[in-house]
């Protein structure tokens, strides 16, 4: 029979998107890096190897396993699963005296 990439293959891709993340993170405190979004290099570094495995065809190993894995999943399921962590990170990060004084508008346009 035919062998197929087993389902602990795609945590591989994200633990190397996770470490690319944190390097690039820990590289935006450097001066030379400094003007610089961190949103903009992870979306150019994603682009860059999005068309590279789709350029190559690299879907033998396992990291093109991986990555053929991820490009598979339903957006909304990543949305749902995502969404939580980043909303929690930016409410941990919220400036409690800016919030208390447009408070009473961000609830008047909700």
């Amino acid at each position: 029979g035919g062998h197929g990439a087993h389902p602990h293959v795609a945590l591989f891709y994200l633990l190397i998107a996770i470490l690319i993340g944190t390097v690039v993170l820990h590289l935006m405190i450097l001066p030379m890096f400094h003007g610089l979004q961190q949103t903009v290099i992870l979306f150019i570094l994603g682009v860059i190897f999005s068309a590279m495995f789709e350029g190559l065809h690299v879907n033998d190993d396992v990291f093109g396993a991986s990555h053929a894995m991820w490009m598979q999943i339903d957006p909304h399921l990543l949305l749902y699963t995502m969404l939580p962590a980043l909303l929690t990170g930016d409410a941990i990060t919220i400036d409690t005296s800016i919030a208390r004084k447009v408070g009473r508008q961000c609830i008047y346009l909700a």
